[in-house]
């Protein structure tokens, strides 16, 4: 099953999340939907719970490093930082201008509540800012 994706105007995708806090069938459930709604998607490289209207600190990438994200922190960023240009699935077929850190490392929980640390960098690090974003209840055209 897939979910279908909330319209840029939806509120869920302009207020923070709420964090997991138990780790249960629900949980596995709600991340292999997203799952297979982000397999779907050609080209898409990650969906966060909101985009979607389910108002959870998760997000799914297409990264077989850490495929999911739940309840994700940004704990130190690289000191540069440069304009780089994305699109989302909340603004099909546009095209943002948007400052990202070059490296950043985050701790998150996966889908059974095993913490994780890692470092990103690159095009990962840019992935992982954007989802986090939509996390915090930032939109990229914010």
């Amino acid at each position: 099953m897939t979910y279908d994706l909330v319209p840029p105007e939806d509120p869920v995708l302009h207020q923070p999340a709420t964090e997991v806090l138990g780790f249960d069938y629900l949980i596995q459930e709600i991340v292999a939907q997203l799952e297979d709604t982000l397999s779907a998607i050609p080209h898409a490289a990650g969906l966060a719970a909101p985009q979607v209207g389910i108002p959870l600190r998760i997000a799914v990438l297409k990264t077989q490093e850490m495929p999911t994200l739940i309840n994700p922190r940004i704990i130190s960023t690289s000191k540069d930082a440069r304009k780089k240009t994305e699109g989302c699935l909340s603004y099909p077929g546009r095209r943002f201008r948007v400052q990202r850190y070059n490296s950043v490392t985050i701790t998150y929980l996966d889908e059974f509540g095993r913490r994780h640390t890692r470092e990103c960098h690159g095009t990962q690090a840019q992935l992982v800012q954007h989802e986090i974003d939509h996390l915090d209840g930032k939109t990229i055209a914010d």
